[in-house]
């Protein structure tokens, strides 16, 4: 009988790997299109690179120039090894983005910096004197490993990537020779993150053997607000060597994590017992979005990518003002109190680079391959992008009116015909169907306003997963156009909230917006209340911090003898403060039509 329940359990265990694997095996991960077959012309986002190119870079530079880091007379310690290799990464993917032959120099002046000798050394510092407290070894070595990639990728001159790739072998090598010598002190979930990495660009199993082997050492480890980096780790290299059941297990956490402690404005809490606050740090914003990246790359939940969505256009973007001259005081942010921006030119540059480097790789998130044959389109933009893989060689033309309205559509510009089914991601905003990646929150039910085309004949939108497939034999001049027009929503706490239920938040496309109280003379506004029934107008404001989706409506006073309504205007999220510090409001309390009269 114990034979039998052997056998049995066997055949299910192998059922088991066989099901899930069509969704978490090697061969479903998904690899990003690297930043540098992008063409980005896109009236959001392409700015917001400029901006750093123009406004925040050139700071940077200089403040470190005026610091003798350039003249070899830098005795300064309030850098590490790691800002100043996030802030050649940071230059590497702006310097594609919008290339000059200015940051063209930079980019070399600042590699040239980094030794060779790094290559062979795994405990070298090219800083003589590093900030106190700073990161462990693996940290700033992940840092280097990051910044060889996107240098090489940019056209760099110097072969840094040929170094890091030597200096990761020696490092792997030692580790699996001696593995007795691991040493905690040494270790970061960042490094794990970037010998996977290295992993799949090269198919090198000492890459994949040592970071599973570290993985192992840092099994309950507490990371602060760097959880999330653990998490995104443990994500990735699991799913790299198609543990499935660590994967699921993952997975199963960060849906806990979400529905325990997400914040509208997209945040959450990697921490057992994390709490969602009113006031939230980004760093641990831009670690819990890591692990959401690396989730969706081994499980191509949507969600994911919903929930890094809502947090890079809210918490992250708020992080830094429109024209990026002025950066989260302590990199933190009240949902309620006033916004405080301290100036680029004085912030400590260990705040300024991590933020910045955050934004600027956006581009490595907007497409993905999988299995050489499809192509998941996870964030739209207006550009181009060239595809190659074993079995694709494609280039799009892409046009869409987001982040602020949504709607895409994409031409094939490749001659030769090509077989390929993309996925286009399904924005939670759009449809009902998502409404599980709100967590805490439920969006009010609305009609869905999605439409779906190909060469102008309609095709049934079918959401699987959150996506819509689409496959086909693409020839040039073939067009989709899927179409999601956002319209004004309607968020409510769901009843794991704990509080009072009874209030209302305004969501268009992936942006929340709130209520300044600069927009009103008057107390009684801040804490008046709005007609559930009574929707918001949408309107672009061109002369608002630089360009802007406000929303316009009715807000009344509940104590007054007469319901009056009084205008209400709403602001994104992410602009609250540029105007001058003041206070915000994102949730209101609301009534029912009833109630007027």
């Amino acid at each position: 009988m114990q034979n039998i329940r052997k056998k049995v359990g066997a055949i299910v265990a192998l059922l088991w790997i066989s099901l899930h694997g069509l969704v978490w095996g090697h061969n479903t991960l998904l690899r990003p299109v690297s930043f540098e077959n992008l063409y980005i012309d896109d009236f959001f986002w392409y700015f917001q690179f400029r901006s750093q190119r123009i406004n925040i870079l050139p700071v940077v530079w200089q403040r470190l120039a005026d610091k003798g880091l350039f003249s070899g007379k830098y005795t300064a310690r309030d850098l590490e090894d790691a800002d100043l290799y996030q802030l050649l990464e940071t230059m590497s993917y702006i310097y594609v983005v919008e290339p000059d032959s200015l940051q063209q120099g930079r980019l070399d002046s600042l590699a040239n910096l980094i030794p060779e000798k790094i290559s062979q050394n795994t405990d070298f510092s090219w800083l003589s004197q590093p900030r106190k407290n700073r990161h462990s070894q693996h940290y700033q070595m992940a840092a280097f490993y990051r910044a060889a990639l996107a240098y090489t990728r940019a056209g760099g001159q110097r072969p840094l990537l040929h170094w890091a790739l030597e200096n990761a072998e020696k490092l792997c090598g030692q580790i699996l020779a001696k593995p007795e010598r691991l040493k905690k002190r040494d270790l970061h979930p960042n490094m794990v993150l970037m010998l996977g990495d290295f992993y799949v660009l090269t198919q090198n199993m000492s890459f994949l053997k040592a970071a599973s082997l570290m993985l192992d050492e840092m099994e309950g480890e507490k990371w602060g607000q760097e959880q999330g980096y653990y998490y995104a780790a443990q994500a990735w290299v699991r799913g790299l060597e198609r543990d499935f059941k660590s994967v699921k297990e993952n997975y199963d956490y960060w849906k806990n994590a979400v529905h325990r402690t997400m914040r509208i404005t997209g945040g959450f809490s990697a921490q057992p017992a994390g709490l969602s606050a009113k006031r939230f740090g980004l760093l641990e914003t831009i670690a819990n979005m890591e692990w959401c990246i690396r989730l969706y790359g081994v499980t191509q939940d949507a969600r994911c990518m919903d929930l890094y969505e809502r947090a890079l256009y809210n918490e992250l973007r708020c992080g830094i003002s429109f024209n990026g001259r002025g950066i989260a005081h302590n990199l933190e942010v009240d949902e309620e109190e006033g916004m405080v921006r301290d100036s680029i030119e004085q912030v400590p540059l260990r705040q300024v680079i991590p933020l910045i480097r955050s934004i600027a790789v956006l581009p490595n998130y907007y497409y993905a391959t999988q299995n050489d044959t499809a192509v998941y389109i996870n964030q739209y933009f207006r550009g181009e992008v060239t595809i190659n893989t074993q079995k694709l060689n494609l280039k799009l033309s892409t046009m869409s009116s987001m982040p602020w309205e949504g709607g895409f559509y994409m031409d094939i510009l490749t001659e030769k015909p090509q077989t390929c089914t993309f996925y286009l991601r399904v924005p939670s905003w759009g449809t009902n169907e998502c409404s599980e990646s709100m967590g805490r929150y439920r969006y009010l039910p609305k009609n869905n306003l999605l439409s779906l085309s190909v060469n102008g004949d309609d095709r049934p939108v079918i959401i699987e997963n959150g996506f819509l497939k689409v496959s086909g034999i693409w020839k040039k001049n073939d067009r989709i156009v899927f179409n999601f027009l956002s319209t004004v929503r309607k968020i409510q706490p769901s009843g794991n909230v704990g509080s009072d239920t009874m209030h209302i938040a305004y969501q268009r496309a992936p942006f929340v917006f709130c209520f300044e109280t600069r927009d009103s003379v008057m107390q009684k506004q801040y804490n008046g209340a709005v007609c559930l029934t009574e929707g918001l107008a949408s309107k672009f404001a061109l002369g608002m911090i630089g360009g802007v989706q406000t929303l316009e409506g009715k807000i009344y006073d509940q104590n007054a003898d007469t319901l009056v309504g009084r205008p209400l205007l709403l602001t994104p999220f992410f602009s609250k403060g540029q105007r001058g510090s003041c206070r915000t409001k994102i949730w209101f309390p609301y009534f029912t039509k009833d109630k007027m009269k």
